[in-house]
């Protein structure tokens, strides 16, 4: 058995990305813990994880604390640490104690192409100023630990995204296939019932209502709009996108056949990635 840490900032998007993987370690039978701030300990725990409070409650732009993660990690001794992209406290606090160490990426890899290409770029144009590195290296020489590439894109990388998603970059993802977890849900009755009309999802998220000042576009225009279509609606959003455009885009996907084919072939090369609990059971080979 494995001592598995998960560590992310305390974003409820970013922990629901990492709820299926973690659930996947645990049930192959290695302890799993999750280190946030304290603000997200109720989620974390709701989702029946156990939870490390680190740190102050999270801002924007306000960072794990970095002595809290080095302190829990000399403690309890992970043998791997898994981390968001972005949550260099991980990769610092994982080398720190001799753990590996990875990023589950949530979305598409933008922070370890925008990273390979500016190293690139820098080394072409001798330049040799480079803000991330230089701060890394500083957090991480506090622990006694070297700066090197693997502060900033992991040992490994775990890809939720089929390859035709990827972005091109020289780093080796491990595609494991995407495990789906929204938070406590509830199954209302009339969803049991077949739908009479195609039934469209609509959803904007609530990061933006949440944390920012509001979605950038009208809910209730995109509603008015897909109203004159012949469809079901089921809206999860807050109560709070312009329609016509959407309305239009909607009607595309149910006449367009291309739509339907290409959703078949994403599900197929969803159904090749590696399972969520095949990389669990194996997560020994990633250690040594």
């Amino acid at each position: 058995m494995s001592r598995v840490l998960f560590v992310l900032y305390a974003e409820k998007t970013h922990l629901f990305i990492q709820v299926p993987l973690a659930r996947a370690f645990a049930a192959a039978g290695h302890e799993v813990r999750v280190a946030s701030q304290p603000e997200l300990v109720p989620e974390i725990t709701r989702a029946g994880l156990t939870a490390v409070p680190v740190g102050r409650d999270h801002a924007m732009g306000r960072l794990l604390s970095l002595d809290d993660l080095v302190g829990l990690c000399r403690w309890w001794r992970p043998d791997l640490v898994v981390w968001e992209p972005g949550t260099f406290a991980g990769a610092v606090a994982a080398s720190a104690c001799g753990a590996a160490h990875g990023r589950l990426t949530w979305g598409v890899d933008f922070f370890g192409r925008v990273r390979e290409q500016f190293v690139r770029l820098a080394a072409q144009a001798g330049e040799s100023a480079d803000p991330l590195g230089e701060w890394l290296g500083a957090c991480a020489a506090r622990y006694g630990v070297e700066f090197s590439e693997e502060l900033t894109t992991g040992q490994f990388t775990a890809d939720l995204l089929p390859a035709p998603f990827r972005l091109d970059t020289s780093i080796d993802y491990a595609p494991v296939r995407y495990g789906i977890y929204n938070g406590v849900s509830v199954v209302p009755r009339w969803l049991w019932e077949e739908p009479v009309r195609p039934r469209v999802g609509f959803t904007l998220g609530l990061s933006a209502v949440e944390r920012l000042a509001g979605y950038a576009v009208s809910v209730v225009e995109i509603l008015k709009a897909l109203a004159g279509l012949d469809v079901e609606v089921v809206a999860a959003v807050a109560a709070e996108a312009t329609g016509e455009r959407v309305a239009h885009e909607v009607e595309r996907m149910l006449t367009d056949s291309s739509f339907t084919e290409g959703a078949r072939r994403l599900r197929a090369d969803m159904l090749d990635l590696l399972r969520l609990a095949h990389l669990a059971k194996n997560d020994r080979r990633q250690a040594s």
